[in-house]
């Protein structure tokens, strides 16, 4: 039984682990990314209005689709990412924020 419970404690500090964030497309408005969250997965061109700010922290990962799904914006064959306010990416040496493409794994 003993074994059983650390396997159940193990599989849900796992699950734990891999949270997924979809990011479809769109505006982002005033959101913070952190990586206990991510990856975040941006299928989508996404833009950051004037007036507002995308803060990444340090550790998040941030993959982006092969392709744009929204087929929109300037190239409509990769995910633009639009920035008309503020993109603070708190990234440090050992804690780097990475950007992959969705088929990579970091």
């Amino acid at each position: 039984m003993r074994s059983l419970g650390v396997a159940l404690i193990l599989l849900g500090l796992s699950s734990l682990a891999s949270a997924e964030t979809i990011k479809p497309g769109g505006n982002v408005i005033n959101e913070t990314w952190i990586p206990a969250d991510g990856p975040y997965v941006i299928q989508g061109d996404i833009t950051i209005p004037a007036g507002s700010t995308l803060t990444i922290q340090a550790g998040t990962v941030v993959r982006i689709e092969d392709g744009d799904m929204q087929a929109a914006g300037d190239d409509m064959n990769h995910v633009e990412i639009v920035v008309k306010g503020q993109l603070i990416v708190n990234g440090t040496a050992s804690q780097p924020v990475q950007f992959t493409s969705q088929g990579t794994t970091p």
